[in-house]
Parts: structure tokens; sequence; C-alpha cells
């Protein structure tokens, strides 16, 4: 929200760390003077509706956006209160299962990448992709895109 104000409204806001604090010094938002706290929300509450009536004007300009918005976004406004309200399960067994699955997939992956390239290497670094697939492996660059995009 901060951003938002910020970037569509032209006002800094205070943000919930300047009110709370960071790290060690930080306190829970029931610790915060009366004063503060009743500034900061009333703040937020006002920002918001001032972001809603600058941007919803934008949305409805774009009919696309407006559906989006009114048959996607705000339906699932409630859904995700109810979640949040309720909390959700979890099935950690099958979690950790998709998860065991996902790794192994992805060592698979990594195997036949250092297979094609003929060594191992940082598959997160731009530059040692860059010298694998463009100087090793011979890969031709396109004029749209050089090397200097994989960096």
């Amino acid at each position: 929200m901060d951003s938002l104000a910020l970037r569509h409204l032209g006002v800094k806001t205070a943000s919930y760390a300047e009110i709370v604090g960071k790290g060690a010094k930080q306190i829970c938002f029931d610790q915060v003077d009366l004063a503060t706290a009743t500034h900061y929300a009333a703040e937020n509450a006002d920002i918001i509706l001032q972001l809603h009536q600058a941007l919803i004007a934008q949305i409805k300009m774009q009919g696309r956006l407006d559906a989006v918005y009114r048959d996607i976004e705000l339906p699932a406004r409630q859904v995700l209160y109810i979640m949040e309200r309720n909390g959700v399960l979890i099935d950690s067994a099958k979690l950790a299962g998709q998860s065991r699955e996902l790794g192994e997939k992805l060592i698979n992956i990594e195997a036949q990448a250092y297979t094609a390239a003929g060594q191992p290497f940082n598959l997160n670094s731009p530059k040692q992709i860059q010298e694998i697939l463009f100087d090793k492996l011979g890969l031709p660059v396109k004029k749209n895109a050089q090397r200097h995009a994989l960096h």
C-alpha cells in the first residue's frame, strides 16, 4: 500500500516498520502508544479509500480489467477472508511426498543439463550458462537476444 500511495497519490505514508521498529528493537503493535496506533490506522483507512477512488476509474475505463476485478478479484476476496479466518489444513505427508518428487525431478533435470554441457556448472549463473551455451556448445546468438541479455 505504501508504494501504491506514493506512485498514484504522491503521498509518503508511515510504514509498519516505522511504527513498530525493526529487528531486536521491534515491538508488537499492541505495544505502540494509542495516539500513534490510531493515527497509523486512520491513515491506512484514508489511503485505501483514496487509492480505491483513484484506481477504480482507471479499472472501469478498461473493460477487461473491470471484468477481472468484478468477476474474479471481488469474489476471491470472500474466499480468502474465510481462509484467513478459519485457516487451512495441509496434508504434510502429501506435501513432503510432492517435495521429494520435485526434488528428484530437479536432480534429473540438472544431470541432463550437465550431460548436455559435458561438465557440471552453476545453473543459477547467467555467466556460466552463457559460456556453456555460446562459447562451448556454439549456439548461435540471435540479433534480438544478444549475450548481454543473459547478464
